[in-house]
């Protein structure tokens, strides 16, 4: 008699749920020409991310990807607990959300890379220059020797020049595209350098030694802030571990949190301050250079 309860109570959230969302389809248009169009944005924000990253994802494919984040986090919800009707909201929630940190995620992944690379490229191209070679012969030597995504870039370059780009608009492009501090500091180097003379050899070898000097001290500064950022992560997620200590424990003294307005506003309210926290313990343990 319950289950079948809980099912009749299923399919009537799901009938209304439906038959609401086509009235206001219907009914007021521009509510659903904004969500359509939200979507779009969306789905063609990810394709240009995916397009930066050298990965061809059309907005089709990325709209796609999007609703089915939202449907299957939806369904997980209800996997986990399907007498409520807030965990499937959340999970449409976050599989709003996530794709977007993915994103996020994949890109600071592939600059980092790139950042990592540069101190091999520059060591290369000097090596290059000061055996006989032409700048334009150095940078064909990096796309093949060095392995992507940098050399992904420097074959851009080399495809404009081949396409009647100055080779120094080329470079000056790859750094205006990629969000690298240190490359775009060689590449307004080099382009100095090759308008008003100077030893490109040199300069190379002088900027590779400052890039692996900083990031000497980076290593040693993340190496005395480890423990405050382990203690700060620690920290926040440690009300998560305790409500699903609670939960195996006993699911019913846990259910009213998350089945009631009462314990929602306990959740938020908790997420606000953890998140505050987290955040001032992140600002006190970080250090620029």
């Amino acid at each position: 008699m319950n289950a079948f309860f809980l099912i009749f109570r299923w399919g009537v959230v799901i009938v209304f749920g439906a038959v609401a969302g086509l009235i206001l389809y219907q009914l007021y248009p521009p509510l659903a020409e904004r969500w359509n169009a939200n979507l779009d944005k969306y789905s063609q924000w990810m394709s240009k991310e995916f397009e930066e990253q050298r990965k061809t994802v059309s907005p089709r494919r990325c709209r796609q990807i999007l609703i089915g984040s939202m449907l299957g986090l939806a369904l997980l919800g209800f996997l986990i607990d399907y007498t409520s009707v807030m965990l499937p909201l959340l999970g449409l929630v976050a599989g709003y959300l996530i794709p977007r940190a993915a994103v996020k995620f994949l890109r600071k992944r592939r600059f980092d890379r790139i950042d990592a690379q540069l101190v091999d490229t520059l060591t290369l191209m000097s090596s290059s220059l000061r055996s006989g070679l032409s700048l334009a012969q150095a940078v064909d030597l990096v796309v093949k020797e060095i392995k992507p995504p940098i050399s992904e870039e420097f074959s851009i370059a080399a495809r404009e020049t081949r396409l009647g780009v100055l080779l120094d608009d080329a470079l000056t492009n790859m750094a205006n595209r990629l969000p690298v501090e240190d490359l775009k500091m060689v590449m307004t180097s080099l382009v100095t350098i090759r308008e008003t003379g100077g030893n490109l050899t040199e300069i190379f070898d002088v900027i590779a030694h400052t890039i692996i000097e900083r990031k000497k001290v980076e290593g040693k500064i993340k190496a005395l802030t480890a423990q405050g950022m382990f203690q700060g992560r620690a920290i926040a997620l440690m009300p998560l571990a305790v409500v699903f200590m609670f939960y195996m424990m006993d699911p019913e003294f846990v259910k009213p949190l998350y089945t009631t307005f009462l314990g929602w506003i306990m959740i938020l309210l908790v997420a606000g301050l953890v998140s505050m926290g987290y955040w001032m313990m992140m600002m006190i343990v970080k250090i620029d250079i």
